[in-house]
């Protein structure tokens, strides 16, 4: 790097786009070791530069939201060279709809990053944005509540001004769910559910099934799906 300056930003420290290039540099090492890309490390950071005017001081320290912003790049390059690769190979990826379908029935757990803690575990801290909010509000409230609630970490994601207009649509109080819910096998969530509120446990499933498009809808998921390479549509 031959060149330095102070991005458009206030903030307290100042930050640089050489500490965008050392973040970019972090994050290719922790996704492929030591051997990593310079033309992608600057690419990335000049992505970071390109989505600064998404940034909000009110949601995460900078840094936090550079890392993702870059390691998504970054995951999402991967991807179209994968991508590329299979297209040369084979004309089809017979494994893209039981990964799919993965995804739709099971919202994957935040995997740990060495950076400044975990950033998947700070998206899943945060609330629903407005339009999420909006989407699950248009929703049936009984399967609104079985959907986000059987994924356990979703129901959290809800303001509890919403938690709360769903437990009583279904004639539940606070506190729920029990400890640790989200930690249950699906078996065990599903079971609870259904004697919670007394309908068979069929009917969860129906629920659940039914939900997958409903959950697509979402904002957060779909930038979920984008950050663990998985390929969804509508």
């Amino acid at each position: 790097m031959n060149y330095d300056f102070a991005l458009p930003l206030n903030s307290t420290p100042p930050y640089r786009y050489s500490d965008l290039l050392r973040l970019s540099r972090r994050c290719l090492q922790r996704l492929g070791g030591k051997r990593y890309d310079p033309d992608l490390q600057e690419d990335a950071a000049a992505h970071v530069l390109a989505q600064l005017h998404h940034y909000d001081p009110q949601h995460s320290p900078f840094l936090n939201w550079a890392y993702r912003v870059i390691h998504n790049y970054c995951l999402s390059a991967s991807r179209q060279l994968r991508r590329k690769f299979r297209q040369l190979s084979s004309p089809s990826d017979p494994t893209a709809p039981a990964e799919t379908e993965d995804l739709l029935h099971t919202i994957p757990d935040p995997r740990p990053d060495p950076y400044h803690g975990t950033f998947h575990t700070l998206d899943w801290q945060f609330p629903f944005n407005e339009h999420d909010c909006r989407c699950i509000c248009s929703w049936s409230p009984k399967e609104a509540f079985v959907v986000l609630a059987w994924h356990g970490r979703m129901w959290h994601k809800l303001p509890p001004h919403l938690q709360n207009h769903l437990l009583q649509k279904v004639s539940l109080k606070q506190p729920f769910p029990p400890p640790d819910f989200e930690y249950w096998e699906p078996a065990e969530r599903t079971a609870y559910l259904a004697k919670t509120l007394g309908i068979k446990e069929n009917s969860i499933h129906q629920h659940l099934k039914r939900g997958r498009s409903r959950l697509l809808q979402l904002q957060f998921v779909r930038e979920l799906a984008d950050c663990y390479g998985y390929t969804i549509a509508m």
